[in-house]
């Protein structure tokens, strides 16, 4: 499935500004073809292949059949919007998760799950037009709990107008208004040489700015000096332990391998120019 020709029920909650992952400019570059699209990290992966295993658990606790599993069901008025199902009993879609953070799951049984999913499973609901979903999530991959969401129309009714109007902007390429530093470097990757004057609330930004920069440079010195201090005071050892025998640092050799980038220029310079690149992108610098 090409993903740029639509949004799908994992980018709902991205196109309502409510993804803590993407924000809307983000999926907006990403369906434009102006980006690659989401990096699969290892806990994305990990995640995709135990969802089979996850809504087998489900239906062995439910006692009912999931079926429809990996179904991608369409929007009959727009077939831009779809959803890929984990799977659906009679009644309700089924949407798998894996997490290591119980922090914004609530009780077992409950509609208290995390915002973005909550988003996704409204959408999923609304495509399908079923009126629940089962939100099964296996915990640190040991403990397994349901949660139910019953379908909110008003909800349901603000995603979609989140998700028509950022999809008329991706026609039109008319970018949604940046909210994040990435937003701002994907929305004017090159400067235009023009000036901007600041206004009362932005000088203070940069004084603010200024005193962070000057903090971290601070406390950056003051963890190298400690470091140092406690690498020679380890000496050749490899580990320092506390006067009752417990671990509190280690000082051990480890290989790194890197491309020596000079040297591969010199020796074969069509390989290092078929892997070179050139990007350009805004630095913030501030003057005195």
């Amino acid at each position: 499935m090409d993903r740029t020709k639509g949004i799908g029920g994992s980018d709902a909650a991205a196109a309502c500004g409510l993804d803590p992952y993407r924000t809307p400019m983000q999926l907006y570059a990403e369906k434009r073809g102006e980006t690659p699209g989401r990096t699969t990290s290892i806990p994305m992966m990990v995640g995709t292949l135990l969802d089979p295993l996850v809504v087998d658990l489900a239906e062995r606790e439910l006692g009912e059949p999931i079926t429809r599993r990996q179904e991608v069901v369409y929007d009959p008025e727009r077939p831009f919007l779809w959803a890929t199902l984990d799977g659906a009993t009679r009644n309700a879609v089924v949407q798998a998760k894996t997490t290591s953070m119980a922090t914004d799951w609530g009780d077992p049984g409950t509609d208290e799950i995390p915002v973005q999913y909550l988003i996704q499973v409204q959408h999923e609901m609304r495509v399908t037009g079923l009126g629940l979903a089962i939100v099964p999530v296996l915990f640190l991959g040991r403990e397994l709990q349901i949660y139910k969401v019953e379908a909110d129309h008003e909800l349901q009714k603000m995603v979609l107008e989140r998700e028509l109007e950022l999809w008329d902007r991706i026609q039109r390429g008319d970018p949604p208004d940046p909210q994040r530093a990435i937003d701002a470097v994907l929305r004017w990757p090159k400067d235009s040489g023009a000036k901007v004057t600041a206004t009362p609330e932005v000088e203070r930004l940069v004084r603010d700015l200024r005193e962070a920069r000057a903090a971290i440079k601070e406390l950056e010195e003051e963890k190298i000096s400690l470091e140092d201090q406690l690498k020679v005071y380890i000496a050749d050892a490899s580990t320092l332990v506390s006067r009752d025998g417990h671990q509190l640092a280690t000082w051990k050799a480890q290989g790194v391998s890197r491309v020596d980038v000079k040297r591969l220029q010199a020796e074969a310079p069509e390989i290092a120019q078929r892997f070179t690149f050139t990007s350009s992108t805004c630095v913030l610098r501030l003057k005195k």
